[in-house]
């Protein structure tokens, strides 16, 4: 390691960069999974920043030396897109502070906020915005990748709430962005990921939610998986907004096969029952774990189910519908993954979330019914090969029911530039690539689903 680099980068930053085998090291590289191709980046060090002004010495930093640079927020990510090679990692997890106005209904928060922190700050007011449905995501990453949560049927994406931003750019300049500000900047903030800057302040609205929730799976055989999806087909057009479902296909403990709807309900369960008893009579239910939580911990229900330090591969497309056809296919991949842990989550989107203008944001999925993310995720190295081949067979599989757009926070670290411009579509690919050029030209902000900057 050539040490004049690391002396030269804290003399710049005035903050110590951390290097392999030191403790913050190890704590900032850890992240939620393991993406197998490519393996993950080794960075030179690990800044760990307090302030807005830390992250502008940081940038400076890395392009006076010539390193690149990368963002841990949540290290929620399982794609490695926090780490660089050779490079800096700014670790934001201490500017994690939440700010909340509940006259207003809004709240600031930095970029090191998890989705567990956020809520437990706006759950003393009885108030939410969509965010993710596993506590340890980071509202950063989630954000500027869309955001599908909860809420979404009450209040569309965790991007569609968001006000403003506070974004440190390549050159170092600090700008804000919201509707009358950087407004070509902050539409691409709507689903385009890191690509433009480092959000170091994000603005939101939060809405009055109460604290209780109905929330948990309703368990079905896959032998009636068929018969289960038709009968949701005809109900779902009668759900309301606040019940937010998706479709499990996985395995429980004992390795049996399950279909899992999930149920969101934002209410009590005198509110939720007569929406439980129609999905009920989808089918004869083997178990149900529906059960009325407060809001916070029914935002934690998931995280036994989303340990770190597994390996992942994922693809996801969405559905232009839950066919015959796409059952059967997803019970037959389920029940040959080569991983207990292999499994489909398949998202209905329906609601608020529909009806928002498209050509608001970045984002290209809000027309389809349904986004699928095909899960493979195992613990032994030598089986990589195994699962990366059956999530790609699982994909072909259902690729003639896409519906076209795709959610990039599922998208994996080999996706591919045509596949970056078919999840946005042509023309916001487009209208990305001009905004990057005005903001990023160099593309020094490249470990994301890339968006390469025009001309």
């Amino acid at each position: 390691m050539n040490s004049s680099v690391v002396k030269e980068i804290e003399q710049i930053t005035r903050r110590p960069l951390h290097l392999a085998g030191s403790p913050a090291f190890r704590e900032a590289t850890r992240l939620y999974g393991f993406s197998a191709a490519p393996a993950h980046p080794v960075p030179l060090g690990v800044i760990l920043c307090e302030s807005t002004q830390d992250v502008v010495a940081a940038i400076r930093a890395a392009r006076a030396v010539g390193v690149p640079l990368s963002v841990r927020g949540g290290g929620h990510n399982a794609f490695g897109f926090a780490l660089c090679q050779d490079g800096i990692v700014l670790d934001m997890r201490n500017m994690r502070d939440v700010q909340v106005d509940p006259t207003l209904r809004r709240t600031r928060c930095g970029p090191g906020t998890t989705w567990g922190v956020y809520d437990a700050a706006t759950q003393l007011h009885g108030l939410a915005s969509p965010g993710g449905v596993v506590s340890s995501t980071g509202v950063a990453g989630l954000t500027l990748g869309g955001g599908i949560g909860a809420l979404r049927g009450l209040f569309g994406l965790a991007c569609d709430n968001l006000r403003s931003a506070e974004v440190v750019l390549a050159d170092g300049s600090i700008v804000t962005a919201d509707a009358n500000r950087e407004p070509d900047l902050f539409w691409a903030l709507h689903g385009g990921a890191s690509n433009f800057g480092i959000v170091t302040s994000f603005e939101f609205n939060v809405h009055a939610v109460g604290t209780q929730t109905v929330t948990g799976p309703i368990y079905f055989s896959f032998d009636e998986a068929v018969k289960v999806i038709a009968n949701f087909r005809r109900i779902a057009p009668e759900l309301p907004d606040a019940c937010a479902t998706e479709f499990n296909f996985g395995r429980n403990k004992e390795g049996r096969t399950q279909l899992g709807i999930m149920v969101r309900f934002m209410g009590d369960m005198a509110a939720a029952e007569p929406t439980l008893k129609r999905i009920r009579a989808c089918g004869t239910p083997i178990a149900d774990m529906a059960v009325e939580l407060p809001y916070c911990q029914a935002q934690r229900l998931l995280d036994p189910k989303a340990p770190w330090d597994d390996r992942h591969y994922w693809k996801t497309q969405t559905l232009n519908g839950m066919h015959d056809e796409v059952v059967e296919a997803v019970v037959h991949f389920v029940e040959t993954s080569p991983s207990p842990l292999g499994k489909i989550v398949i998202e209905r989107l329906a609601g608020q979330i529909s009806r928002i203008d498209p050509d608001s944001a970045a984002i290209n999925f809000r027309h389809a019914p349904y986004n699928a993310m095909i899960v493979g995720e195992w613990k032994d190295v030598a089986d990589d090969e195994a699962n990366h081949d059956w999530v790609k067979r699982f994909a072909a599989a259902l690729a003639p029911f896409n519906a076209g757009g795709a959610y990039t926070n599922y998208m994996a670290s080999d996706t591919t530039e045509d596949d970056i411009r078919a999840a946005f579509g042509d023309k916001k690919y487009r209208r990305m690539q001009s905004i990057k050029a005005s903001y990023d030209p160099e593309n020094f902000f490249n470990r994301n689903q890339n968006i390469r900057p025009a001309g």
